[in-house]
C-alpha cells in the first residue's frame, strides 16, 4: 500500500496523498520514512501531534515543552496531552494540572485526564488527599478498567493509613495490569500491607 501511495504522490504531487503516505509509514513502523515525508509537508495538527508523541516515547520532555510553546494553532488534544505528561515528568505539576483541567472542560469523562489531574493535585500539595482521591475515583467510575487510577489511589490510601482500601486498590490494579511497569512495586506494597 505504501508503494502504491508513494507512486500516486509522485504522479499527483498532492499534499493529501503525502499525508496519507506519511501516516501509513508512521503506522507501520517506518519512522525514518515518516520523518522524511513529514519534513516535506506543511505543518498540521496531526503531524505536530505525532511529533509530540514520538518525543514523548523517546522521553524528550524538555523538547516537547519548548516545541509546544512554538506550536500556535497546531496544538491539538493529543499534543496537549503529550505536553501535560511531559510537564508531569519534569515535576511541573501546576502547568500540567492547568492543561488537564482545560482538556476536561472539553472531555469531562476522560479517565486519563481525571487521574492525572488527581496526581498533579497530590504532588502540588495544596489539596490534601481527598480532592486528588476524588479525581482518581471518578476516573475508575468513568473507565472501570483504567488500571493506573487504582495504583494512584492505593498510594494515597496508604498515606492515609487506610490499609484495607489500599489493598483492594492494589489488588484491582494487579488484576487489570499484571505486567504494568509498576506491577512489581504494587506487589511489594501489597505484601507489606498484608503483614
Amino acid at each position: 500500500a505504501l508503494t502504491a501511495l508513494g507512486a500516486s504522490y509522485q504522479m499527483a504531487r498532492s499534499p493529501v496523498t503525502l499525508y496519507d503516505v506519511e501516516a501509513l509509514s508512521q503506522r507501520f513502523g517506518r519512522k525514518l520514512e515518516a520523518q522524511r515525508l513529514q519534513s516535506m509537508l506543511p505543518p498540521s495538527q496531526e503531524s505536530f501531534a505525532r511529533e509530540m508523541a514520538d518525543l514523548l516515547e523517546r522521553r524528550e520532555y524538555d523538547q516537547i515543552i519548548s516545541r509546544h510553546a512554538q506550536a500556535g494553532d497546531r496544538s491539538s488534544v493529543r499534543s496537549r496531552q503529550c505536553l501535560a505528561l511531559a510537564c508531569m515528568m519534569r515535576r511541573r505539576y501546576r502547568d500540567a494540572s492547568k492543561i488537564w483541567q482545560d482538556l476536561l472542560t472539553q472531555f469531562p469523562g476522560w479517565a486519563e485526564a481525571l487521574n492525572n489531574l488527581g496526581v498533579c493535585m497530590r504532588f502540588m500539595g495544596e489539596f490534601g488527599y481527598e480532592e486528588p482521591l476524588r479525581h482518581m475515583m471518578l476516573a475508575t467510575l468513568v473507565e472501570p478498567d483504567y488500571a493506573d487510577a487504582y495504583y494512584q489511589m492505593a498510594t494515597i490510601l496508604i498515606s492515609q493509613n487506610k490499609v484495607a482500601e489500599a489493598k483492594n486498590s492494589l489488588e484491582k490494579f494487579l488484576a487489570l495490569a499484571p505486567n504494568h511497569e509498576k506491577a512489581g512495586i504494587a506487589r511489594q506494597l501489597l505484601d507489606y500491607l498484608k503483614k
